[in-house]
Parts: structure tokens; C-alpha cells; sequence
């Protein structure tokens, strides 16, 4: 199975993401602000990536999305146009059956 771990290379996500990779083929994307993927196993895939970039893998089974995301206009709101993509990344990622989401999406929007 192929799996996406995000935020994976940090505590939680790298000891997911090693375990993982015992028995299915596991990408781990990470901007490295908090984690180091010397933490991953060498079979792990890892990409230097944030959670809000575009091009993430979508050709994906499982994703497990480890990421939180805070961001603020400098006014004390949510910045709209990186919730915006925030959004695109859950729907994406609920889209299309059959995968299978853990997610800790913290959204104010139930929509999403």
C-alpha cells in the first residue's frame, strides 16, 4: 500500500512512519521546521515539502496528516489564502474512494 505520512519527520511521524515501512511503501513529506529526517529509516521516501505546497503526491492509499497548521495576517485572523489551500489539501485528500484518512485537520469550518 502506499502511504503519505505528513509531518513525518518529526517525533511522532518518524516512529509512524518507520513502522509503516515494514509492510507498505511510505512517503513522508516535511518542512523540517520542527522535525529531521535522520529520524526516518532509509526505506522511507521523504520530501522536502510543506503541506501547503501544490505539488504533493496524490497517487496515495493512506495519508496519514500529522501536520498543524497556524497561521495568522498579522492581525489576529486566520490568513485566508493559506486556509484556502489548507481546505484544497483536506478535500484532496478525502476525495476518491478507497483511501482511508487519519487527519487532525483543525479547521473552524466543518465543511471542509
Amino acid at each position: 500500500m502506499d502511504v503519505l505520512v505528513t509531518d513525518g519527520a518529526g517525533f511522532i511521524g518518524a516512529n509512524l512512519a518507520n513502522s509503516l515501512a515494514a509492510s507498505n511503501d511510505v512517503t513522508v513529506v516535511d518542512d523540517c521546521s520542527l522535525g529531521t529526517p535522520e529520524n526516518l529509516d532509509n526505506c522511507v521516501t521523504f520530501e522536502h515539502s510543506s503541506v501547503l505546497d501544490d505539488d504533493l503526491p496524490t497517487d496515495v492509499d493512506v495519508v496519514f496528516h500529522l501536520a498543524v497548521i497556524f497561521l495568522w495576517d498579522g492581525r489576529g485572523r486566520p490568513d485566508s489564502e493559506h486556509t484556502r489551500k489548507y481546505r484544497r489539501l483536506c478535500q484532496r485528500r478525502r476525495a476518491g474512494a478507497p483511501r482511508r484518512l487519519s487527519d487532525r485537520c483543525l479547521c473552524s469550518d466543518a465543511s471542509v
